[in-house]
């Protein structure tokens, strides 16, 4: 029919507008007193039927496709924007779509048509606009799915966006933080805290419960002895950070070399030679062993022990919704947070379970047990997502930073445990100062790996 109607002047048999009184009303070709020049027959003053079908359908076409474009464009446009930007666009456009919903389509078209006259053009202005809710709907649907997505956060963090001031940002927020305590133990250590950050200047509060409660009104401070507030303290997203530094790397010609498994390091001659990957060997004067949870692994390949293990975080997050935990939340795990785009993220435990990084429903449902008892808004919230990760951790949960002279050029930079992402820059300052040779600019002393024979050397005796 679509091609018919595009070569209608090619394949009508007739003019459709032609007059004719002495064929009106003529039979199908295939019945009594029917004509083949005429195959479907006449209408009542004589005009070809088919040639009518085929031009008439050219208009229907042209009706029907440009509604749909328009629907398509209004729905997928209006879609976007509630499904992206939330807030008050996303109520204002859910409610014309909700109005719509309850009006009738002859109504409506009826409206149209006394306002701006009837025509062609009206008539493809109502269907088009008759149907943009259901395709607004189905993609706010598909946005609000996708948003949160790593591969959206990585192309955000790759300078991606809908707008240059999401090119280049990793999420930063400076928002204040507060640590509390539950024993008397915990709160000697706070105590310790707050008087060497005093001493040093960082502005830090000392608060009694409720004090604390008025810090974060989120947050049920019921059992609590007290605790700090420090207005310093802030939030990030940890995948847009991550992006973000290999862009800085590559800015500085970093290869990375993805999909390529490390096999083993070449030593020679008392020194790191190479290292051995699925993809062949890297000749190289230096490694750095910032493998992570796997850096054990990694450090066995010359014949080194180091005291690092993975440890297992589980991690909820939720729909985004209005801001009402503005704090960040220490003291005690599982905790919330919230995200600048509005989503909680609720968790973690530790749980060493080898590198299994699955979620578990019964460390999942336990641990959001435990959040609902601090934070009784988060009720309710649906859950979008879980996930687990891997933690480096070492027995002190302290990092391993370390030239090793055993082999010469193997330098160590792992077992952060909970802190990667605090120490990750300063850990970078220092690894890059081990590297060339420079005075370290901070003290490493306490980050060497011998620390961990010392503990052992005087629990023997």
């Amino acid at each position: 029919m679509l091609v018919a109607s595009a070569l209608a002047p090619l394949v009508a048999p007739a003019d459709p507008y032609a007059l004719d009184p002495n064929r009106r009303l003529l039979p199908p070709a295939w019945l009594d007193g029917g004509r083949w020049d005429y195959p479907l027959g006449t209408d009542h003053v004589g005009r070809d039927i088919l040639s009518r079908v085929i031009y008439g359908s050219r208009i229907s076409t042209v009706v029907g496709l440009s509604a749909v474009a328009i629907s398509v464009t209004l729905g997928v446009t209006l879609g976007l924007l509630a499904g992206f930007y939330g807030g008050g666009a996303e109520r204002v456009i859910l409610f014309f779509a909700d109005v719509q919903i309850a009006f009738p389509f002859y109504l409506l078209a009826i409206s149209i048509i006394a306002a701006v006259g009837s025509g062609f053009g009206t008539i493809i202005v109502v269907f088009g606009v008759a149907g943009w809710v259901i395709y607004a709907r189905v993609v706010r649907g598909t946005v609000l799915s996708l948003k949160e997505r790593d591969f959206v956060d990585a192309a955000r963090a790759l300078g991606g966006g809908h707008g240059r001031v999401l090119l280049r940002h990793i999420e930063y927020e400076r928002c204040g933080g507060i640590m509390f305590a539950l024993a008397e133990d915990r709160l000697a250590l706070i105590r310790t805290a707050y008087a060497g950050y005093r001493r040093h200047g960082v502005p830090v509060e000392w608060h009694d419960a409720a004090g604390l409660q008025a810090c974060e009104p989120a947050f049920r401070a019921d059992g609590i002895l007290g605790g700090v507030f420090c207005p310093l303290n802030g939030q990030l997203n940890p995948l847009m950070l991550c992006r973000a530094l290999a862009e800085g790397a590559r800015r500085h010609k970093t290869a990375f070399v993805l999909g390529t498994s490390v096999e083993g390091i070449e030593v020679g001659g008392g020194r790191v030679r190479a290292v051995r990957t699925s993809a062949g060997d890297i000749p190289c004067e230096y490694v750095v062993n910032a493998a992570g949870a796997w850096a054990a692994d990694v450090a066995r390949m010359v014949g080194l022990v180091i005291p690092v293990s993975p440890g297992r975080g589980q991690i909820l997050i939720t729909e985004p919704v209005p801001r009402f935990i503005n704090r960040i939340v220490m003291g005690a795990s599982p905790s919330a947070r919230q995200t600048r785009r509005g989503n909680v993220i609720i968790g973690s435990v530790l749980e060493y379970a080898g590198y299994d990084k699955n979620v578990t429903l019964d460390t999942v449902s336990a641990f959001t047990r435990g959040v609902l008892d601090r934070f009784p808004g988060v009720r309710g919230l649906n859950v979008i997502r879980s996930w687990a990760g891997l933690r480096p951790m070492t027995p002190d949960h302290r990092p391993i930073i370390q030239m090793m002279e055993a082999p010469r050029g193997l330098c160590l930079a792992t077992g952060h445990s909970h802190r990667g992402i605090c120490w990750g820059a300063g850990t970078g300052q220092a690894v890059a100062d081990l590297v060339t040779g420079r005075p370290p600019r901070l003290p490493l002393e306490a980050f060497r790996l011998e620390r961990f024979e010392t503990a052992k050397t005087m629990e023997a005796h």
